[in-house]
């Protein structure tokens, strides 16, 4: 595929040319026009490299849009994606909660194994996008730690993937201990 007649954006400013894509990579980057047939005259446009969202509770909103309510996980999955890939998002990273308050554990469980499931079932068939997976870790939920250990390990969940909405604070809620401040001199 060959898109001419653009304004590319690489990471040292714009250039007005031409990009020749192979097997859905740039093959090659050049300046001016190009006359080849085929190629798609973009009149002028900006093509930039596809965007990077590196956290997004986007994911959890699509299937949790308000309190009490659950879209299909499948049908969540694909909005979610249709919406990054619109956007111009090529690579993503899903944040998903580990431990939900007013859910029973196997609830909850069960829940965030099928949404991951389903992510991982559909990023090999249809998405448009890559997705990871970003955990966060809400402490207060008697699971959390059992589903992290089940999940840790997950393909879709990248190295330094995982946050705690408390701050990242090792203690149990209640049982904070401060952490010392160095002296001021």
């Amino acid at each position: 595929m060959i898109l001419t007649n653009a304004q590319i954006v690489t990471r040292t400013g714009l250039v007005d040319g031409t990009v020749e894509v192979r097997e859905g990579k740039i093959a090659d980057i050049g300046c001016g026009r190009s006359s080849a047939p085929g190629a798609v005259d973009l009149e002028g446009d900006y093509l930039v490299p596809g965007l990077i969202d590196l956290h997004t509770d986007a994911l959890q909103t699509h299937h949790v849009p308000r309190p009490g309510v659950r879209w299909p996980i499948e049908a969540a999955v694909a909005s979610h994606d249709a919406q990054m890939a619109a956007s111009g998002v090529t690579t993503v990273f899903d944040a998903l909660s580990l431990g939900v308050g007013g859910e029973d554990e196997n609830t909850f469980r069960d829940r965030l194994q099928s949404a991951i499931g389903e992510l991982g079932e559909q990023h090999a068939r249809e998405l448009r996008a890559e997705h990871f997976l970003h955990l966060r870790l809400e402490v207060s939920h008697p699971d959390t730690a059992r589903a992290f250990i089940d999940l840790a390990r997950h393909p879709l969940l990248g190295d330094n993937m995982r946050m705690s909405s408390d701050g990242g604070r090792p203690c149990a809620p209640g049982k904070r201990k401060r952490r010392p401040r160095p002296a001021s001199g």
